[in-house]
């Protein structure tokens, strides 16, 4: 289990911000490290609750959240904007066979 997360439309002043937020929140050191990248291998059940919180306290920064479960099915990404979200779970494609 892994997440990370993108910002977009964020200057250097928001993202400070942002971390102190996600600190406050007890998400950095557990879930991600200060460059927002994967920390350590945990379970963020309240993921969509604390990012909906950072993402109206930020209301221009776009927030992609990305999560890697335990299986290889378990990958998402989850986006955030002035406190409204959408999750996305990716479609897995074979190919057609070339007889």
């Amino acid at each position: 289990m892994g997440y990370s997360l993108a910002l977009e439309n964020a200057s250097e002043a928001d993202r400070d911000g942002i971390v102190a937020k996600l600190k406050e929140l007890d998400v950095i050191g557990y879930a991600l490290d200060e460059d927002l990248g994967f920390y350590d291998s945990a379970k963020w059940y309240d993921h969509d609750a604390d990012m909906i919180e950072v993402s109206v306290a930020f209301p221009h920064v776009h927030f992609i959240l990305s999560g890697e479960g335990d299986d290889r099915e378990d990958t998402w990404e989850c986006h955030y904007l002035n406190g409204m979200f959408q999750e996305l779970h990716p479609t897995l494609l074979w190919p057609k066979i070339n007889p």
